[in-house]
């Protein structure tokens, strides 16, 4: 398993966001990606239960890393759709799992899909999301501020 890179500010992947979720991601094999996390009660929508704007955002990272982990240097996709399916509620303060996986890709269009498991392997929620390849000058320099989107290195595991 290598880990993947993390950004500095991101939501769901930012190391130094105070307020993000803080997400680490593995690969094991190109395209696929799996992590586990522990959602803090801060997030929910109902006392216990994960706020499902939550979940989505973890699904449409995870399946968006997918894409990243496979082997298409220098390129960046954003997600031009994402269909979310919610299953079982997902429960804060508990482990949780995250697979993903780069089902296809065609020209500038990736498709990746993903889900969100509780300990026994149970599906809670589960994404198909749609990726669109956009000009790498664009992807470092769309805000002005292209050092806040710095990759920081993972650690080889």
């Amino acid at each position: 398993m290598s880990r993947l890179a993390n950004s500095r500010y991101c939501f769901v992947c930012g190391i130094e966001n105070a307020n993000g979720l803080k997400l680490i991601l593995e690969s094991d094999a190109p395209g696929r990606v799996s992590g586990k996390i522990v959602i803090p009660s801060r997030f929910d929508g109902w006392p216990g239960i994960v706020h499902g704007g939550v979940l989505s955002a973890i699904l449409d990272e995870s399946a968006g890393r997918s894409i990243e982990a496979a082997p298409f240097p220098n390129e960046t996709f954003l997600t031009g759709t994402l269909n979310v399916r919610f299953r079982r509620p997902a429960y804060s303060e508990t482990a949780l799992f995250v697979e993903a996986e780069l089902v296809r890709r065609k020209g500038r269009v990736a498709v990746a899909t993903s889900k969100i498991m509780d300990e026994d392997g149970q599906v809670l929620a589960e994404a198909e999301g749609t990726f669109v390849k956009i000009k790498e000058e664009n992807a470092m320099n769309h805000t002005g501020k292209s050092d806040e989107w710095i990759m920081v290195p993972g650690e080889e595991n």
